[in-house]
């Protein structure tokens, strides 16, 4: 599903892990308009996108 789908049906957030290694992931993420919000214990990086970020 498309982010401005999800926006359209009243999502407020949508969150995503991440393994930070990952750089090519974390930038295309970045480009969609999610922003990293923390680091995980897991070695992964938690990323959020809210509908007001774009």
């Amino acid at each position: 599903m498309v982010l401005s789908e999800l926006n359209h049906k009243g999502a407020t957030k949508v969150l995503l892990e991440v393994n930070p290694a990952n750089k090519r992931a974390i930038r295309a993420y970045e480009k969609c308009g999610f922003h990293k919000i923390k680091d995980l214990e897991d070695h992964l990086q938690l990323m959020e996108w809210t509908p007001d970020s774009n």
